[in-house]
């Protein structure tokens, strides 16, 4: 029974927007700070300018304490506005930091997307010797493991439990390219967005990590703890 491969992919075009709306707004406020900084600093120059070295008539005096009354009334009003800025500054560079983060996963999400559906679909119609063989022992390696559970798997996939398809199979074939975690011990994108090089070669990520993750200590989930070696390969 063939089962349709849907490649669920995120939609890149929505943080990227998002990125240069943030930033464009960012560097708009790094000017209004300059602007803030460059009055307040003319306030404070213009004040010690006016300010008098030496006793005057009661008339001056009075003009010039109006005038540094006005500085400092004006001085009060822009410092609300300066701490304002600085802090929607901070919160913006933090979210271009964490825009810029998200992009970086999504292209090497894509990169595996792309590497691993060309790879799979050529070997599949290729229909190859080689290939039944090595899924063969892919199958066997899966099977071994306990970080893949063939009853999680169904009872979390119900399309794939109707499809009556093995678990195993499912997810060499296509589980993997849709995203699919073979366990509740084991999340594939995490592990494809942690890995760049496990994308860039197109590689099962479960496959890669019980032959080579393991023993390198690559995380198979954000907070899952490696499971004991004797349990986990066979």
């Amino acid at each position: 029974m063939h089962v349709r491969v849907e490649v669920v992919m995120q939609n890149t075009d929505v943080p990227r927007e998002e990125y240069f709306r943030v930033k464009a707004e960012a560097e708009e406020l790094m000017q209004r700070l300059i602007q803030a900084h460059a009055k307040i600093e003319a306030l404070q120059s213009q004040g010690l300018t006016n300010t008098p070295k030496m006793p005057v008539s009661s008339q001056a005096d009075t003009a010039n304490n109006k005038r540094m009354e006005e500085q400092q009334r004006l001085f009060l009003d822009t410092s609300p506005l300066l701490a304002g800025v600085r802090k929607t500054q901070a919160e913006l560079t933090h979210r271009i930091q964490q825009l810029e983060f998200q992009l970086k996963q999504e292209q090497v999400q894509v990169s595996w997307y792309r590497t691993l559906a060309l790879k799979t679909l050529r070997e599949v119609y290729r229909k190859s010797w080689k290939y039944k063989r090595e899924l063969k022992d892919q199958i066997k390696q899966l099977r071994a493991s306990d970080y893949f559970d063939g009853k999680w798997y169904l009872e979390n996939y119900s399309d794939v439990a109707s499809s009556r398809l093995d678990p195993v199979i499912h997810y060499l074939k296509f589980g993997a390219l849709e995203g699919r975690n073979p366990s509740a011990h084991f999340d594939t994108l995490y592990y494809i967005q942690q890995n760049p090089d496990v994308a860039n070669a197109g590689l099962n990520p479960l496959l890669h990590f019980i032959v080579y993750g393991i023993h390198e200590g690559r995380r198979p989930a954000a907070n899952q703890k490696l499971l004991p070696i004797s349990n986990a390969t066979a």
